[in-house]
């Protein structure tokens, strides 16, 4: 305690908005980066590392393993987004204990005047 009258949680107004307007881009970069950098290297012609490539099965493996990343990336992505919803979601929540609590010290104000 640091001996101020005024203690426990306190969240700035529009903290939670401001934080989820700041972290949505983050999402969609995620996602349009594996749409950009690793969907084109998803599908190599058998021989796309020389006709080695596809008989030694190299090529296969590179395309499954950029296929994996992609999916990874799209799903790091999704979460970014919902991070974000979860903030506007908790800025709810978070509002209405602000009213409830209000109403609440309005109404034992009223009872002890």
């Amino acid at each position: 305690m640091d001996g101020s009258r005024h203690q426990g949680f306190h969240v700035d107004d529009g903290a939670y908005e401001t934080f989820a307007r700041n972290f949505d881009p983050l999402g969609d970069d995620a996602r349009d980066a594996g749409a950009k950098h690793l969907a084109p290297n998803t599908d190599l012609a058998g021989d796309g590392f020389s006709a080695m490539g596809g008989e030694s099965g190299f090529s296969g493996t590179y395309a499954g393993r950029m296929r994996g990343l992609r999916e990874r990336v799209d799903r790091l992505g999704g979460s970014m987004t919902e991070m974000g919803d979860a903030a506007r979601r908790t800025d709810g929540n978070f509002q209405g204990l602000e009213d409830d609590n209000r109403s609440i010290l309005n109404t034992f104000g009223r009872d002890l005047a």
